[in-house]
């Protein structure tokens, strides 16, 4: 899942108050800027942006202060007021990093790829100046690390945009960058996940097992993340371990009373996302047990997976099981309540 809701939980507006000395930015301003600045380290954005307020009234020109609103607007989820904030701070000075990052998240959130890809580029190229120079060796600690971290999160823009187009490839690369550098302001592990899903596209399944292993560790109730893990296992030769996580993912869905929703009248892309997802691990299990050659219990869990959802990530290997069973389709149909076979 990487939506913008979770990007505005996750981000950090970096260089706020990190980058005093490595761009033309001054942290020195006014008091109200910098109490509005501390306001926001402490998530108290409605104190930030009444000080903001204040600030730009004084002086409407203080590019600090639009952009630092931005960030307060954006993580308030006010994404179309962070755009303008964000405007009017690169209006007045467009070599802001911290307005050159809004701009990009702002971008993203409203499917505007080639601007945010612009946006993006422009956090790699400030990073890859300061790699270059020969003094990079005597920066400070602190300073090579947000300069690190600059570059991860803009490869890591510019990785959504390209997961986004289906550029499973490049996606690839710019996430595995991202997550080679030091990232102070975006969450490693939503990297990872992030990376977990383009290698899970892209088949390379032993590789995307050990991400989402990883993130099961913290997330052991996630459904998503189980059955995404199993069908790593099933198609690295894991048989027995892929049905123990399947039917795990199946028990939670039942517990937590999913199917007391209409999960097969709806017709909104939520629903059926949610169906699509919980149907998952009983077609994985259908697949297992005819390895086992247990085909009643696989045709029950078929059925059963029809009945949720028609949908699955890998409907060409449900087909050829039918093409290799066909006697089933009609008793499934009756199953499935007359749904249509992937």
């Amino acid at each position: 899942m990487s939506g913008p809701s979770r990007l505005r939980g996750a981000l950090v507006a970096s260089i706020l108050s990190l980058l005093g000395i490595l761009s033309c930015v001054t942290l020195r301003g006014a008091v109200e800027y910098e109490r509005a600045l501390q306001a926001y380290k402490d998530h108290q954005y409605g104190v930030a942006e009444g000080l903001l307020g204040s600030t730009l009234r004084q002086n409407p020109a203080d590019e600090r202060a639009s952009s630092l609103l931005g960030w307060v607007q954006f993580k308030q989820g006010r994404v179309e007021e962070a755009g303008k904030s964000f405007t009017e701070a690169d209006r007045i000075n467009p070599e802001n990093i911290m307005t050159v990052e809004g701009l990009g998240w702002v971008r993203y959130s409203f499917g505007q790829d080639e601007k945010a890809e612009k946006s993006f580029d422009k956090l790699l190229q400030f990073a890859e100046k300061h790699f270059v120079n020969p003094d990079w060796q005597y920066y400070e600690r602190n300073d090579r690390e947000i300069i690190q971290s600059i570059y991860s999160e803009g490869s890591f823009g510019l990785g959504l945009i390209a997961k986004r187009r289906g550029m499973w490839e490049e996606a690839r690369d710019r996430l595995e960058k991202a997550l080679a550098q030091p990232n102070r302001f975006i969450d490693h592990d939503m990297i990872a996940n992030e990376l977990a899903d383009i290698l899970f596209q892209l088949g390379d399944y032993k590789a995307a097992a050990i991400f989402y292993k990883d993130s099961i560790s913290q997330n052991p109730l996630n459904p998503l993340l189980l059955n995404r893990y199993a069908r790593c296992l099933y198609e690295a030769g894991g048989i027995e371990e892929a049905k123990v996580i399947f039917l795990r993912s199946k028990e939670l869905s039942s517990r937590s009373g999913e199917f007391d929703h209409d999960l097969f009248g709806s017709q909104s892309i939520t629903q059926r996302l949610r169906a699509k997802r919980i149907a998952e691990p009983y077609y994985g299990l259908a697949l297992i047990y005819v390895k086992e050659r247990r085909l009643d219990a696989a045709q029950e869990e078929l059925a059963s997976a029809l009945k949720i959802s028609p949908y699955f990530h890998h409907p060409r290997e449900i087909s050829l099981l039918l093409a290799q069973y066909p006697e089933w389709q009609e008793r499934l149909r009756r199953k499935s309540l007359g749904r249509s076979l992937p």
